[in-house]
């Protein structure tokens, strides 16, 4: 899952609220059972609110953080000079050939809430770069929801 997703949700279900506690304890389990995983580049990205910091780190505590391997840099390198993603003066969404090296080397799926580029873009977003590499996409919360059990 992309960060934005993970962000998306603690807003919407704000992590300590007893209300939300159902749906972060499916996503627990889910990470748990290796349905969806918590990749490494989400980890480092996620600075805040503290409370989403503190879920992820409990989370790593717990193993259940996916690293990124060496082929995973040096493939998401390739990617983005096929696919420009990376911003060269701000390196706003380095992470997102991160992203979709791991998930391409590992037979994942990426959730995120990314729109795809728009007439004008001159960078490529995950989901055109997903189409381009075959690297299946979600991007409906529904689907998602239902992936963890929700």
């Amino acid at each position: 899952m992309d960060s934005n997703t993970l962000i998306g949700f603690h807003l919407w279900n704000p992590i300590g609220l007893s209300i939300s506690k159902p749906f972060w304890d499916k996503l627990e389990k889910a990470l748990q059972d290796g349905k969806w995983i918590l990749s490494e580049v989400v980890f480092d990205e996620i600075t805040h609110p503290r409370e989403l910091k503190d879920w992820c780190k409990k989370q790593k505590n717990a193993s259940l953080v996916t690293p990124l391997t060496s082929k995973d840099k040096l493939d998401a390198l390739t990617i983005n000079i096929t696919y420009p993603m990376v911003d060269p003066i701000s390196f706003n969404s380095s992470g997102d050939p991160l992203i979709i090296a791991q998930a391409k080397n590992n037979g994942y799926g990426i959730f995120t809430r990314e729109f795809p580029m728009k007439q004008g873009d001159t960078r490529y977003k995950i989901p055109d770069t997903c189409n381009a590499l075959g690297v299946k996409l979600v991007a409906r919360p529904e689907v998602f929801l239902r992936g963890i059990g929700f």
